[in-house]
C-alpha cells in the first residue's frame, strides 16, 4: 500500500513528536542513577535506532531487552475530575515511544542516521539532516586516502585512472572547441 503525500507529512510531524517525547524520556533514564537494566536499555534502544537507520534487523537481545521493558508495570492509574492519570515506570515509556517512533519510520523513513563509518553504530542528529559522523574524528576516518583507496571498486590505480580519464575528456573538449572555431 502506498502512503498519499498528507499521510507522509502527518507521519513525519507525528514521528519527530514521538521521537522528542522518547529522547526526553531516555534522558530523564540518562541523568538517572545508572543501574545495570538502565545501561542495558540504553545499549538496547542505541541498537535498534542503529539498525532502523542501516534498514537491518535489530540484534535479538535489543529486541528482548525491550519487550521485558514494555512488560514493566504501572506503578498508579488516578483520575483527576477530568482525565485519567496513568503513573508508568520510566523505561517503559521510554520503550513506547520508542516503539511508536519505530512504526512510524515504516511510512516516512528515519528522522535519525546512524554513523557512516564501518563499524561504528552511535545515532547520530543532524540540524537539517545533514550530519553523517557522529565526530569529527570519524568524519576525518571515512574520507582518508587509504580508506578510499581499498574501498574503490577500480582498485588501488582508481584516482590514476580517474585523472586519465579527464584529462582524456578535456582534451576531446579542447579539439572539439578548435574544430568548430575552423568552420
Amino acid at each position: 500500500m502506498t502512503e498519499s503525500i498528507r499521510q507522509i507529512r502527518i507521519a513525519r510531524e507525528q514521528a519527530r513528536k514521538t521521537l522528542y517525547e522518547f529522547l526526553t524520556a531516555s534522558a530523564s533514564l540518562r541523568y538517572s542513577r545508572p543501574t545495570a537494566r538502565i545501561r542495558r536499555f540504553r545499549t538496547a534502544e542505541d541498537q535498534i535506532l542503529s539498525a532502523v537507520a542501516k534498514k537491518i534487523n535489530p540484534p535479538p537481545a535489543a529486541c528482548e531487552c525491550l519487550k521485558a521493558e514494555l512488560n514493566r508495570g504501572v506503578h498508579r492509574v488516578s483520575y483527576d475530575q477530568s482525565r485519567l492519570i496513568i503513573q508508568k515506570d520510566p523505561m517503559r515509556e521510554a520503550a513506547e515511544r520508542l516503539c511508536q517512533y519505530v512504526e512510524l519510520t515504516h511510512i516516512c523513513g528515519p528522522m535519525h542516521t546512524a554513523c557512516k563509518l564501518e563499524g561504528c553504530h552511535e545515532i547520530v542528529f543532524g540540524g537539517r539532516g545533514n550530519k553523517r559522523y557522529c565526530c569529527p574524528q570519524h568524519r576525518e576516518a571515512y574520507w582518508t586516502y587509504d580508506r578510499i583507496k581499498q574501498m574503490s571498486k577500480y582498485g588501488a590505480d582508481y584516482f590514476k585512472d580517474r585523472q586519465r580519464k579527464t584529462r582524456a575528456t578535456k582534451k576531446e573538449q579542447k579539439k572539439a572547441k578548435l574544430r568548430q572555431g575552423k568552420t
